[in-house]
């Protein structure tokens, strides 16, 4: 079965659905990225929106850095963009908007540190590149749940007593802003790799309609401890 471009109900009208750009934008990275994960819908960080909903990713990769793609469909509106925005570039390395040609000329006079993809059928055109964007300790710190930050010191006396902000204090006390900001990369690669490994599987043989599960967390975290994650890997990441 190969994904249809245009959902049931509308093909006559020709609007793709934001999940299905999700899966354009997702086979794009397939075939013209090396991203270690790939998925949808992540909440950045702790930072919640001035209408107090949680800013989310729709598309956030991670590699060697973070990306993410922010999509915006013909039935959407720019309303919210530019606060999209401003939230992402504090939590990514670069940002892109994926959208249709209504909304192209409107994106291309926001942030000049955003990249623009237009979508249309099954292309994917790259308008505008990025620019790099460093992400700040404090805001990689942000990604971590503190179930992840206590399994993290697994094998040190008294690791399972830590409490979040003993645990990011006990970080801080020996390991670089960089060393953080790449720890973090490395635990996102690693509590999202099984789920992209799914989404990955089910796009490339098109064996289910809707390759997004819903996200349970685990009740043990995938996070390996920081004492047999070799220090060289901190350092060689980005």
């Amino acid at each position: 079965m190969r994904y249809n471009c245009f959902g049931k109900n509308q093909a006559k009208v020709g609007y793709m659905t934001e999940k299905e750009i999700k899966i354009r934008v997702i086979e794009y990275l397939l075939k013209h990225e090396k991203h270690s994960v790939v998925v949808p819908e992540v909440t950045l960080g702790h930072l919640t929106s001035p209408s107090g909903s949680y800013v989310r990713a729709d598309i956030f990769a991670v590699n060697g850095d973070i990306s993410i793609y922010e999509i915006k469909t013909e039935r959407d509106n720019l309303k919210r963009i530019e606060n999209q925005i401003e939230n992402y570039l504090k939590y990514a390395n670069r940002v892109y908007i994926v959208t249709v040609k209504k909304y192209i000329d409107a994106v291309k006079k926001l942030d000049e540190r955003v990249g623009v993809y237009e979508i249309s059928g099954d292309s994917l055109n790259l308008v505008r590149e990025p620019k790099y964007t460093p992400i700040s300790c404090e805001r990689a710190i942000e990604y971590w749940t503190g179930k992840e930050l206590k399994h993290l010191f697994r094998g040190v006396k008294g690791w399972y007593k830590l409490g979040k902000y003993e645990a990011i204090r006990k970080l801080k006390s020996f390991l670089s802003c960089d060393h953080i900001v790449n720890l973090t990369i490395f635990m996102l690669k690693e509590r999202y790799k099984d789920e992209y490994d799914y989404i990955r599987m089910s796009i490339m043989s098109d064996s289910v309609e809707n390759p997004f599960k819903k996200r349970v967390e685990k009740k043990t975290p995938s996070i390996t401890p920081l004492k047999d994650i070799r220090f060289g890997v901190l350092a060689d990441i980005m």
